[in-house]
C-alpha cells in the first residue's frame, strides 16, 4: 500500500465521514413556512379546500398552484393496472402510478406512490379514465407534498368511506 492509498483509506474510514445532520436556518425555514400558510390564506380559493367530517383538505388545484409557486415540476414514472385477484368477477381492478416531483434549482426530488381502485365508487362517468386519473391526482400530490415540506393529506387521499359520497364538496 502507498502512502497515498493508505491516506486515502483513512480519509474515507466512517469515522471520517461522519457529519451531523442538522437543519436549515431556522429563521429561513420559519419564513418559508410563514410564506406557506400566507399562500394558502391569500392565493386559495374556496374551490381549492374541501370540508370532510369538519376538516380542510387541500384539493389537487391547490397543490398544482404551490407547485408553480415554487417551480416544481413533475414526471410520470410508472403506472399499471392491476386486476384484483379473487374479486374480479366484476371487473374489478386498481390503478397504481408512481410520479416524481422536482426543482431543478435544488436537484431535490420526491416520489409519489398512489393507487385507485374501481370499488371505491358504484358509478363512474368514465370508469377507465377516471379511476387511472385519480391515481395520478394522488402520486402527483403526495411527491408535491412531500418535496415542498407540505405534509398534509389532499381532499383526493381521503376516500368514500371518510365522506359518504362523491364529489366533494369545496369550502365555503
Amino acid at each position: 500500500m502507498t502512502a497515498e492509498s493508505t491516506q486515502l483509506a483513512k480519509s474515507q474510514s466512517p469515522s471520517a465521514m461522519v457529519e451531523i445532520v442538522a437543519p436549515l436556518d431556522i429563521n429561513r425555514l420559519a419564513e418559508a413556512f410563514k410564506k406557506f400558510q400566507q399562500f394558502k390564506e391569500r392565493l386559495l380559493i374556496p374551490s381549492d379546500w374541501v370540508d370532510i367530517q369538519g376538516k380542510r383538505f387541500l384539493r389537487k388545484s391547490a397543490w398544482r398552484k404551490w407547485a408553480l409557486a415554487c417551480g416544481v415540476s413533475d414526471r410520470l414514472i410508472s403506472y399499471e393496472r392491476v386486476p384484483v385477484e379473487g374479486r374480479d368477477i366484476d371487473g374489478n381492478f386498481y390503478y397504481r402510478v408512481v410520479v416524481e416531483a422536482f426543482h431543478l434549482p435544488t436537484g431535490r426530488s420526491s416520489v409519489g406512490t398512489a393507487i385507485a381502485a374501481r370499488s371505491e365508487k358504484k358509478n363512474w362517468a368514465h370508469e377507465e379514465h377516471d379511476i387511472f386519473a385519480l391515481a395520478c391526482t394522488r402520486a402527483k400530490n403526495r411527491a408535491i407534498a412531500d418535496l415542498v415540506g407540505g405534509g398534509e393529506v389532499s381532499a383526493e387521499e381521503v376516500g368514500p368511506e371518510e365522506t359518504g359520497a362523491y364529489p366533494l364538496k369545496p369550502s365555503k
